[in-house]
């Protein structure tokens, strides 16, 4: 490797300590079969192996696809990624019970008006119902003066 910096050659070293590592703690997962290892996983766990391994293969190709000068924001691997983000959002939801807070409120004073208008009788409406409460409060004071009068 003539040519190529003593500082390259120490990272492409450390690197491949690295990966050896990785194979050596992953290797007790590689011996045992796919369809063997779903036997004993919950259903639960199988779908979170299932996205986790689906999320890594899809962000190593975009990695990959990086390395070798291509913009993999217009690949196609990009919206794979997305889409397993979404999915992975969908289980932690189910499975940890971090649901997003809704963002619609109900406005108290316009259901209020809403259910008095449908209770009120047909062919009046709030400004016909606030003149005849006034009106009736008006005559309700007038006979309870005149009853006054009449006593004393």
């Amino acid at each position: 490797m003539e040519g190529v910096p003593a500082s390259v050659v120490q990272n492409v070293e450390n690197l491949k300590e690295v990966i050896g590592q990785i194979e050596g703690q992953l290797s007790p997962y590689f011996a045992i079969s796919r369809s063997g290892l779903n036997q004993k996983l919950s259903p639960l766990d199988d779908a979170k192996l299932s996205l986790l391994i689906a999320y890594a293969l899809n962000t190593i190709f975009y990695l990959y696809l990086k390395t070798q000068g291509f913009n993999p924001a217009t690949h196609p691997v990009k919206s794979e990624l997305d889409r397993l983000k979404a999915y992975i959002k969908k289980f932690q939801v189910l499975t940890e019970g971090k649901q997003e807070k809704p963002t619609m409120r109900v406005d108290v004073p316009a259901a209020g008006r809403f259910i008095s208008s449908a209770l009120a009788p047909s062919g009046t409406t709030d400004a016909d119902k606030d003149s005849a409460g006034e009106a009736g409060g008006r005559e309700e004071g007038k006979a309870a003066k005149r009853g006054k009068e009449g006593k004393g």
